[in-house]
């Protein structure tokens, strides 16, 4: 993958109010509405990452794979488009989209009150391996 040959995918990231996060938990609708509006300007400048696999308490450029060039909602679900950067996790990513081995994993922090995440900040959008139950 060069400069010139760049790759957008679109994938959903997280359904909303209903307990299908990645472990199970609900992300209320209202409060994630609000959190993709925040992210907006970061989107812009193109300072929101996608990383290649999730973080486990800030995002490290040595595993980022792309930029987050989008973030929608459509049909209570959140959807990015991330354009692939030309690093090694990139490279990693764009062989494993080609098989259709990849999804978005929201990447964040937040509180938890029973199955209900609260207060939740998305700080990326982690590309990862398609688990077995996808």
């Amino acid at each position: 993958m060069s400069d010139n040959d760049k790759l957008t995918l679109r994938l959903p990231v997280l359904p909303l109010n209903r307990a299908q996060g990645p472990h199970g938990n609900i992300y209320p609708q209202g409060m994630m509405v609000d959190e993709v509006d925040r992210l907006q300007q970061l989107i812009h400048d193109r300072k929101f990452l996608a990383t290649f696999g999730r973080q486990d308490s800030s995002v490290r450029l040595t595993d980022t794979a792309g930029v987050v060039t989008e973030m929608t909602i459509q049909d209570d679900c959140i959807y990015a488009e991330i354009e692939l950067l030309p690093t090694p996790k990139g490279q990693v990513i764009h062989d494993l989209f080609a098989k259709g081995e990849v999804e978005f994993k929201p990447y964040g922090v937040g509180t938890l009150e029973g199955d209900t995440v609260s207060d939740y900040r998305m700080t990326a959008v982690a590309i990862v391996p398609k688990s077995s139950e996808s």
